[in-house]
């Protein structure tokens, strides 16, 4: 039977950087170069599945528990090129349950003494998860092994940019309400109020000077 260790981070974007537990930094190296080539700027959950005995697996599968609010969008087996879709079904009232399923047929196996590294898509929608504390667990399965525990990982997740400007250019007064709880434990609510209350101004100067009534005016 394979002896099998499991290494698990998130990718955060906000600080580009991985939340690492103690020395996982140490067996999981190049992978901010794959992530960069690949998108820096949303979270990645990463796995790495390491075989410490001669024997291998040829079929596998990960399953991941996460809140509702957050979804497991697709996933990356490092090596291969191609996206893998991955199963989505309730695990209970309040988390989902994601499945990464790799055949044998796909001829993707973690060889002994290798290793395999999965990257996970990780995405919310920003009004539903601002500033909250999320976690993922998970189970390894594997046919010839035990099931094996995936430790639940920690962190907090912030809105991509790129959400933050579609919500700003769709409702200003909706970005101030996010900014205000993104800023709360960095500065005090007179500063924070003081910088939200230009939003409407700047987006309807925005919308202004995007219009077609002042090109006709700047055209005569």
């Amino acid at each position: 039977m394979p002896i099998l260790n499991i290494t698990r981070t998130i990718y955060d974007p906000a600080i580009k950087d991985f939340v690492f537990d103690s020395s996982e930094s140490k067996t999981m190296p190049h992978i901010k170069h794959w992530i960069n080539n690949k998108n820096p700027v949303i979270y990645w959950y990463v796995l790495r599945i390491d075989i410490l005995s001669d024997n291998p697996l040829d079929q596998w599968a990960v399953e991941l528990y996460t809140h509702q609010a957050l979804h497991i969008v697709d996933a990356y087996v490092e090596g291969i090129d191609r996206r893998f879709e991955l199963k989505k079904g309730e695990r209970d009232s309040w988390s989902d349950k994601y499945v990464l399923s790799i055949p044998k047929q796909l001829g993707i196996p973690i060889t002994g003494r290798g290793s395999r590294r999965i990257f996970f898509k990780v995405d919310i929608n920003c009004k539903e998860g601002l500033m909250h504390e999320y976690s993922i667990s998970g189970t390894f399965i594997a046919q010839g092994a035990e099931p094996i525990s995936i430790r639940e990982k920690t962190f907090r997740y912030s809105c991509k940019v790129g959400e933050f400007r579609q919500i700003f250019n769709n409702n200003p007064d909706e970005a101030s309400i996010y900014a205000k709880k993104r800023l709360s434990d960095r500065y005090s609510s007179n500063d924070i109020q003081l910088f939200t209350n230009s939003f409407r101004m700047i987006h309807d100067l925005y919308s202004y000077c995007h219009s077609g009534s002042l090109e006709k005016r700047l055209s005569n």
